[in-house]
C-alpha cells in the first residue's frame, strides 16, 4: 500500500510540473504573438563619422585691450575744448582736448621775428664777408645767432604743441573726466583709450601640456555677449615659469576683434587645440549611462537593434568620440532610444543631420588665470 501511494505521489507531481511548463509556454506564445501584433517602434538614427579630432585644453580668460593707456596733458592749464565724445573710436594723432594757449602763441610771436631778424643779419654778413670787409669772428655771430633763433622757435612750436591733447595711437576713448573750463595738471587723468583692434586673452593651462603648447597654434572662444560666435585666434607667447601652487602655467592668445565688437575686459571661454587624431564620432544624444557603462543601440542593415557598450574619448558639443565598439558608417539610434530593447527590430523614421559644432575634443580644463597663486 506504501508503495502504490508513493506512486501516486510522484505521478501527482510529474502531471502538475507538466500542466506548469504547458501554462508557460501557452503565456510566451500568447506574449510573443501579441510582440508581432504590435509594430515595431519608430525611432531617428544617424551615422557614426569618421573625422578629425581634436585634442583641446579648455580654459577662461578676459580679453584685454592691445595697448591701453590713461591719458594726460603734459603740462598744466585751463581747458577750452573737449574735441572727443564718450565711447567713440578715434585716429591716431588725432586732437582730443585743447588748453588755452594765448601766451604759448604770443611767446611763438616774439620768437619768429627774432628768428626773422637774426636771418636777415646772417644774409648781411654773408654778402660782407664776400666782400671780404667783416672778419670770420663777426660771421660765425651772426650764424650762431640765427641757430639759436632757430632752436627757441622749435621749443616755442613744441610749448605750443603741448596745448593740445593728441591721440597716441588709433582706438576707443573712454568717457572724460574733465570739463571745458577746468583747471588741470600733468597728473590730472583725461580719459582712457584702448586698441581694440585686437584682444589679448591670458589663461592657465596644466603643467603636463607644457611641451604640446606651440607659438601660433589655434585656439577659439566664445563670451556671453555672442553666445552663438566662435572667435579664432593663435598663441601668441608661453611663460617660461610654471607655477608652483597650481602646477599651471599662463599662454596668452591674440584675438582679432573686426568691427570693434567685443570691449576690453570680456570674459572668454577658450579652446587651445594641441593637435588632432583620427577618430569615430557619434551623436551626444544616442549615448546612454547605466551603472557606470555607456552604450548605444545599433542599427543593423535588418533593421534590429544591438545593445552595444563603447569606450569614449573627447567630447564636444552635440557629439562624442567613440574609442571602442563602434565604426564609421554604422546607424545609431538618437530618438527613441527608450523604447527599444536589445535584438528586436525597429522602424526607421528618418535620419538625424549631423551637427557641426567643429572638431574640438576637450583634453582638460584649465583653470582661471585669476586663481592661480
Amino acid at each position: 500500500m506504501a508503495s502504490i501511494a508513493r506512486q501516486l505521489l510522484v505521478l501527482a507531481v510529474l502531471a502538475g510540473g507538466a500542466g506548469w511548463f504547458i501554462h508557460q509556454q501557452s503565456q510566451q506564445e500568447q506574449a510573443e504573438a501579441q510582440s508581432r501584433a504590435r509594430p515595431a517602434p519608430g525611432v531617428v538614427v544617424a551615422e557614426a563619422q569618421a573625422g578629425e579630432v581634436e585634442r583641446v585644453v579648455s580654459a577662461v580668460g578676459t580679453g584685454r585691450a592691445l595697448r591701453s593707456v590713461e591719458l594726460r596733458f603734459s603740462v598744466g592749464g585751463r581747458v577750452t575744448a573737449i574735441q572727443f565724445r564718450d565711447g567713440d573710436p578715434v585716429e591716431a594723432d588725432e586732437p582730443l582736448a585743447t588748453l588755452d594757449d594765448g601766451s604759448e602763441r604770443a611767446a611763438l610771436a616774439v620768437v619768429q621775428a627774432e628768428l626773422a631778424e637774426a636771418r636777415a643779419a646772417f644774409d648781411r654778413a654773408v654778402q660782407l664777408q664776400d666782400q671780404g670787409r667783416i672778419t670770420a669772428s663777426t660771421y660765425d655771430s651772426a650764424k650762431a645767432e640765427m641757430l639759436r633763433a632757430e632752436a627757441r622757435l622749435d621749443s616755442a612750436r613744441a610749448d605750443l604743441g603741448h596745448m593740445i591733447l593728441r591721440a597716441p595711437f588709433g582706438g576707443v576713448i573712454g568717457f572724460s573726466e574733465i570739463e571745458e573750463g577746468a583747471v588741470v595738471s600733468s597728473s590730472t587723468p583725461v580719459a582712457t583709450l584702448d586698441d581694440i583692434s585686437q584682444l589679448d586673452v591670458e589663461f592657465m593651462v596644466p603643467e603636463r601640456f607644457f611641451g604640446d603648447v606651440r607659438a601660433g597654434a589655434p585656439v577659439r572662444a566664445r563670451t556671453r555677449i555672442f553666445p552663438d560666435e566662435t572667435f579664432e585666434g593663435v598663441v601668441e607667447a608661453i611663460d617660461r615659469r610654471v607655477d608652483e601652487v597650481s602646477r599651471a602655467f599662463l599662454v596668452r592668445a591674440r584675438f582679432d576683434n573686426p568691427g570693434l565688437r567685443l570691449p576690453a575686459g570680456v570674459f572668454m571661454q577658450v579652446d587651445l587645440v594641441l593637435g588632432s587624431r583620427p577618430g569615430v564620432i557619434a551623436p551626444e544624444e544616442a549615448l546612454v549611462t547605466e551603472a557606470g557603462e555607456v552604450y548605444l543601440y545599433v542599427v543593423g542593415p535588418d533593421d534590429k537593434v544591438q545593445r552595444r557598450a563603447v569606450t569614449l574619448g573627447g567630447r564636444r558639443a552635440g557629439e562624442a568620440e567613440i574609442l571602442e565598439g563602434l565604426v564609421a558608417g554604422e546607424r545609431v539610434v538618437v530618438r527613441g532610444v527608450q523604447k527599444v530593447r536589445d535584438g528586436a527590430p525597429v522602424r526607421v523614421l528618418g535620419e538625424a543631420p549631423r551637427t557641426d559644432a567643429g572638431p574640438a575634443a576637450p583634453e582638460a580644463r584649465a583653470a582661471d588665470p585669476t586663481s592661480a597663486g
